[in-house]
């Protein structure tokens, strides 16, 4: 009786930590969108979009690194032989991605910059596919095939008369951001194996602001560009920093590592329906009738590669 009382009690830890799980990429997608909303207010103010990316990702790791050294600061250790696969998950999750993103949003509409940001689930399969050959089902190849033509109908080209017509660069921009999420998911995956998710955030931080603020000052300088910083503005850049490096990152970090990388990427897909939402209520942005069925097409292809999923892996022992 009480071996069965115990694996009982065991199941139901269980089944409420995938609940949690759930619950926390959910919400790392609705904190995303939200942040999306918060960065592109700042783009329309004139703030560059590599400097601001470096920039967020400096007030990011000064927040998480103040609040760790409060509450945990064991987060603060890290093995040496961690240090490359940390330093080079940060270049694509904490300075690529960022970057590229915002670019995007420099350059169109945020629900069509966040659609073309969703290429990243048939991107991952297809990426594991070639390097890691890892079997590709059809439900995968039906949602690369769906994704490119969504794609297609996003950009404009096949109606000129589309109002919003997104431009060459933030196409490329938007897959290059679609591309670096695959990639950040398949490392996440591996690192979170390694070391806890609030190390991760913290370190990754840092070291995206440096490689990204670094870079800005050998090419464009555009963090010396940015506008005078204002009461509002500061607002909205700590807000920037906070729910989509610190928060959303960190759950969703943590919700991979509770109930898998691929689950977890499909619930983040909220963050699609909430920049769509809040870019039509907060800046007026409606879709052209193209527009929005490739939004739709990108989105239901970034959902159709996970539904030959099998059960989520057992929870990760602490």
């Amino acid at each position: 009786m009480g071996v069965r009382l115990a694996a009982s009690t065991r199941a139901g830890a269980a089944e409420n930590g995938r609940a949690l799980g759930y619950s926390a990429a959910a919400s790392a997608g609705v904190l995303w969108g939200i942040a999306g909303l918060l960065s592109r207010e700042l783009l329309d103010r004139g703030w560059p979009a590599l400097g601001f990316a470096g920039i967020r990702s400096a007030v990011a790791f000064v927040l998480v690194a103040g609040l760790l050294g409060l509450v945990a600061r064991g987060a603060f250790r890290l093995r040496r032989r961690d240090l490359g696969l940390l330093a080079g998950y940060s270049a694509i999750a904490s300075a690529a991605l960022p970057y590229t993103l915002l670019a995007t949003m420099e350059r169109a509409p945020i629900a069509v910059a966040i659609a073309l940001f969703y290429t990243a689930p048939p991107m991952a399969a297809l990426l594991g596919w070639i390097f890691l050959r890892e079997s590709i089902s059809r439900l995968a190849l039906v949602s690369l095939v769906a994704t490119c033509g969504g794609v297609v109908l996003v950009s404009g080209l096949l109606d000129s008369s589309e109002e919003v017509v997104v431009s060459a660069a933030g196409i490329g921009f938007g897959l290059a951001a679609g591309l670096c999420s695959a990639v950040f998911a398949v490392g996440g995956r591996h690192l979170v194996r390694r070391m806890s998710a609030t190390t991760i955030t913290l370190y990754s931080s840092g070291l995206g602001a440096a490689g990204l603020l670094v870079v800005d000052a050998l090419t464009a300088r555009s963090a010396t560009d940015i506008p005078p910083l204002t009461w509002d503005s500061g607002l909205l850049l700590v807000g920037a920093a906070l729910l989509p490096v610190v928060l959303a990152r960190f759950l969703f970090t943590w919700s991979m590592n509770t109930v898998g990388s691929a689950q977890a990427t499909m619930l983040s897909t909220l963050e699609l329906a909430t920049a769509a939402v809040g870019g039509l209520i907060v800046f007026g942005e409606t879709p052209g009738a193209l527009e929005a069925g490739g939004i739709g097409v990108i989105f239901l292809a970034a959902i159709l590669v996970r539904l030959d999923l099998r059960e989520p892996p057992p929870l990760a022992a602490p």
